[in-house]
């Protein structure tokens, strides 16, 4: 549960991170 909200927050933070 919460990695899951950490990698939102990250996504929204930069989408690009993710990739």
């Amino acid at each position: 549960s919460f990695q899951r909200q950490r990698g939102l927050r990250l996504r929204r933070s930069r989408p690009n991170a993710c990739k």
